[in-house]
């Protein structure tokens, strides 16, 4: 994923600027992605540390309008350290600090990776603790304050739209009435989700993940929805994932998932509509819009023999 020579500039600046005050060394760029820009260096009394810089103080995307980037470096910062406290591989967050124009910089401890490819029977037993260690006692940003079903019957029309108006042929789907009370009656509990589940987000070392890192679209809820997002995930090659390997490592931890064909088509038709606006507006990729576009008419077409 590439970003512009002057938007990638004014994230290095942050960074140089914040180690400069510091007296860190310069950092180097380590990672990026479509909303935040990674670098790293070393600190005196800390060691190797990660800067997390957001390409914006306010998100405006067609999947995420009007987010704010501290309440999302905070929402890691927080949930960062629930999760060492229980045990999970993460990054640890050392600090939150306001840098170069009041942008707001993440420190975390660098975490060593060979870039290996996990195991991935114990990434999905890793998957079934995580769901099955209960939810932390927070709303997290993406969740606006509602409940998972009442959230995917409020965002799932509304990115639908904005994905008609690239492409008008698709069809219209269920009202969000009707798209919360599926979801409500099918509801298998409420669990923390990560739901960015791409290889890129696993720091592995010897094929056992070392961290699991960016928790910018955690929510809670029905765990089934991360599976179904995972599965999604996995048919693009770039993601990396062995999904049967991974459900198979979940189902050993957690049993099969009970199912419900109309809710995981739901939350499915998220994941697909979602990457979708992704490739044909936030990341333009013709060949994957175009993918995602004919993936988002075929699980339309199939939810027409479930609803």
């Amino acid at each position: 994923m590439t970003d512009g020579p002057a938007e990638h500039s004014a994230q290095a600046s942050a960074a140089a600027e914040l180690a400069a005050e510091r007296g860190w060394q310069t950092p180097r760029p380590l990672a990026r992605g479509v909303e935040f820009v990674v670098f790293a260096t070393t600190a005196p009394h800390l060691g190797d540390v990660v800067l997390r810089v957001p390409r914006a103080r306010v998100f405006q995307t067609a999947n995420n309008v009007g987010v704010s980037a501290e309440r999302l470096l905070e929402q890691e910062y927080v949930l960062g350290h629930w999760l060492r406290d229980r045990g999970f591989p993460v990054a640890e967050p050392v600090e939150l600090l306001g840098g170069r124009d009041g942008i707001p910089v993440l420190v975390s401890r660098f975490v060593e990776s060979d870039g290996s490819a996990p195991h991935w029977e114990q990434f999905g037993a890793l998957l079934a603790r995580l769901h099955q260690a209960g939810p932390p006692d927070f709303v997290p940003v993406l969740q606006y304050g509602l409940e998972l079903p009442e959230l995917i019957a409020r965002r799932l029309p509304e990115r639908y739209a904005r994905l008609r108006a690239f492409d008008p042929a698709i069809p219209e789907i269920p009202a969000a009435p009707e798209i919360s009370d599926r979801l409500r009656a099918a509801s298998s509990g409420r669990s923390l989700m990560h739901l960015d589940p791409r290889r890129q987000n696993l720091l592995c070392r010897s094929r056992r993940v070392a961290a699991l890192i960016d928790w910018s679209n955690t929510l809670i809820g029905d765990p089934r929805m991360e599976l179904a997002r995972l599965t999604e995930y996995a048919a693009i090659e770039e993601n990396g994932l062995d999904a049967p390997s991974i459900l198979r490592g979940y189902s050993a931890v957690a049993g099969p998932p009970a199912r419900s064909p109309a809710a995981d088509l739901l939350y499915r038709l998220d994941t697909a509509v979602m990457l979708a606006l992704v490739f044909r507006s936030v990341a333009p990729d013709p060949l994957l819009g175009h993918a995602q576009v004919d993936r988002v008419l075929a699980l339309t077409k199939e939810m027409e023999t479930v609803w």
